[in-house]
């Protein structure tokens, strides 16, 4: 394995695929012609045997292109990156005639995965991908641009039936798999620490702000944070995009959704510092300095704080909304075909079916602190309670909101840190992100 700096890329040795070898090694024969039937005085002739000698046969390689991203390599400095080395090993191990190459790319909207692939479709083919990492969110794109194929015909039914479902919706458009799911993304919850709070944690805000059984740090400036709010303006019936799939945000509702977090500041649940709180790192350290505080968190963030150390007093609980728990919403990362060679996408989607079996899933998942996306990876993991939290918010997630960009993010996350500041009222604050994401 070598580190190229000028491609971003860990190169692999000796991979093969068994459909693409050459004609297999071929042993000199000998044919013996039939002897040709004579008339009844015609001396039978002797037939003499003709040797012929093989061809040696042509040896074929193949490279496979990879490109994932920075936080998914094959490479030990990220979590799970030693596993997924060892996997892509083994796959090379039993295909030697394949070499694998493996690019990191930057995931984003302008400038990354999707630009690259449509530059290159008519300035450089040739150093294209066979197999893609994206976000379930650009599948649809992707496919109707014609960067990436239908895994459809390359899976098994038992792989598609042990997806959860939202992991199945995530990567279907018009009834077509655009992908297979690796690992689902931002799921978010509470957690708490269990041994200062010892009360029932009510999932209704209203209720969990008026009991406030505890205070609550989390990062309103930061996407995260906002996205709390986003759950709020959903549960109040607003949406993201208008008929004609553009960005907007409906002033009604999201008063709604800022009300509420006003009456968290107002009541004393919402812990002042959340206004100026940009990361989950930064909620972190407040969070570990107060046993009395709540804290919104994502699943692989809290694994990886369990990794590190954390406490084992730490409970964790689903995000409260008005009127009860809101629904879990869940993105996805993804492995898609992207060649659209016949041949190469045959060994392309081999290699996606080794990745993602639920062994291999498992045992990356579990290094890697990220939630897998099929139910049979989890028999991996440790059996305990926050698997089956976990688990119980996954079976009920829905995919995160068409529409909730960045742009739709930051309008959110100013306007929910201008109310809890007291900058602006939540009518104020929420006319101001409406027009932030005016097309």
């Amino acid at each position: 394995m070598k580190w190229m700096p000028l491609a971003f890329a860990f190169l692999f040795l000796a991979l093969s695929a068994c459909d693409l070898v050459a004609d297999s090694e071929a042993t000199p024969t000998v044919t013996q012609l039939p002897s040709i039937p004579t008339a009844a005085n015609t001396p039978v002739q002797e037939t003499t045997p003709i040797t012929t000698t093989a061809i040696a046969p042509v040896t074929r390689s193949i490279t496979l292109t990879i490109w994932t991203s920075t936080e998914i390599a094959p490479n030990s400095d990220v979590p799970g990156g030693a596993v997924l080395l060892e996997q892509l090993n083994a796959f090379e191990n039993s295909h030697p005639d394949v070499t694998l190459f493996v690019e990191l790319k930057t995931i984003a909207d302008q400038g990354g995965t999707l630009s690259y692939l449509r530059t290159g479709r008519t300035v450089a083919p040739g150093i294209l991908p066979d197999v893609v990492l994206l976000p379930a969110s650009q599948l649809s794109s992707a496919a109707e641009q014609g960067l990436i194929f239908p895994l459809d015909e390359s899976l098994e039914q038992e792989a598609v039936d042990d997806l959860y479902p939202v992991a199945q919706e995530l990567v279907q458009v018009d009834e077509q798999i655009l992908g297979y799911p690796f690992a689902l993304t931002n799921l978010q919850h509470l957690a708490y620490n269990g041994s200062a709070i010892t009360e029932t944690v009510s999932g209704d805000w209203s209720q969990l702000v008026t009991d406030r059984p505890g205070m609550l740090i989390y990062p309103a400036a930061d996407f995260i944070g906002a996205e709390l709010t986003a759950h709020f303006y959903r549960e109040f019936g607003g949406t993201f995009v208008d008929d004609l799939g553009q960005p907007r945000l409906q002033a009604e509702p999201l008063v709604e959704a800022l009300e509420l977090i006003q009456l968290g500041v107002s009541e004393g649940y919402i812990e002042p510092l959340s206004g100026s709180t940009a990361s989950l790192d930064q909620a972190w350290q407040v969070f570990q300095g107060n046993p009395t505080l709540f804290i919104q968190t994502t699943a692989s963030f809290y694994l990886r704080r369990l990794a590190a150390g954390a406490s084992t007093n730490l409970r964790v609980a689903p995000l409260p909304g008005p009127g009860g728990p809101v629904t879990p919403t869940v993105g996805a990362w993804t492995w898609a075909i992207s060649t659209p060679e016949p041949a190469r996408q045959a060994l392309a989607a081999e290699l996606i079916r080794w990745l993602t079996s639920g062994a291999n899933m498992g045992e990356w998942s579990l290094e890697s602190q990220l939630i897998p996306a099929r139910r049979s990876a989890f028999e991996a993991w440790p059996q305990d309670a926050y698997l089956a939290f976990i688990q119980r918010q996954i079976t009920i997630a829905q995919p995160m909101a068409d529409g909730l960009n960045n742009t739709v993010l930051t309008a959110l996350s100013d306007a929910t840190t201008a109310v809890i500041l007291g900058i602006d009222t939540p009518s104020e604050s929420a006319a101001q992100a409406a027009a932030a994401v005016q097309p």
